[in-house]
């Protein structure tokens, strides 16, 4: 196994480690998070590149959670420094078709990603969980029944897959600390 840092860090900047074969929890948002996703058709493009991109680089995705002006995503990447390629192609392509639907060229779309190497099992299921929890946090659903269901989240393949009972019990054994909702901003939000 090979582990590398992108960079030495410097001031603003967190250095990426690149580790093969390791799960990592990413997040990425929008420039000034717009919400740039916010329609179906736009999700949808974005989870079909996503797929694409995976399966050509044969990451195993985790758990994922999309929303309007961001993401995250649980997933093993079998050669570390196919990371920085992965996001360049991932968000290179997503907003050259956003700004196509858009019709707006050379937008900018994606702010520099965050990632995180999942350390151990307990580690794996808290960041699992933050997925699972995320529409309650960000206030699309009220209840984990609610959160099950969402649309741009893995939690249905996960119900369909093991069960509502697995996810509970996953929640159950690894809580998150302090999870409350966050507030939800003022008219731009939508549903989608």
């Amino acid at each position: 196994m090979s582990l590398r840092l992108s960079h030495k860090p410097n001031k603003g900047r967190t250095p990426h480690l690149y580790a093969d074969n390791f799960i990592y929890f990413l997040t990425a948002r929008t420039i000034n998070q717009q919400y740039y996703l916010n329609t179906h058709e736009k999700k949808k493009m974005f989870i079909q590149i996503w797929n694409n991109l995976t399966n050509e680089y044969h990451i195993k995705t985790y758990h994922w959670v999309l929303w309007d002006n961001h993401y995250h995503a649980l997933f093993q990447l079998p050669t570390g420094d196919d990371l920085p390629k992965f996001i360049q192609r991932l968000h290179g392509v997503s907003s050259w078709r956003l700004n196509k639907l858009d019709n707006t060229k050379g937008r900018k779309i994606w702010q520099q990603y965050w990632d995180h190497c999942i350390r151990n099992e307990v580690d794996f299921w808290k960041h699992f969980n933050y997925i699972t929890n995320n529409p309650i946090k960000h206030g699309w659903c009220a209840t984990l029944e609610e959160a099950f269901t969402y649309s741009y989240c893995a939690n249905r393949q996960w119900v369909e897959k093991q069960g509502k009972n697995f996810l509970y019990e996953m929640i159950r054994q690894y809580p998150i600390q302090n999870f409350s909702p966050e507030e939800i901003p003022p008219p731009a939000r939508r549903r989608a």
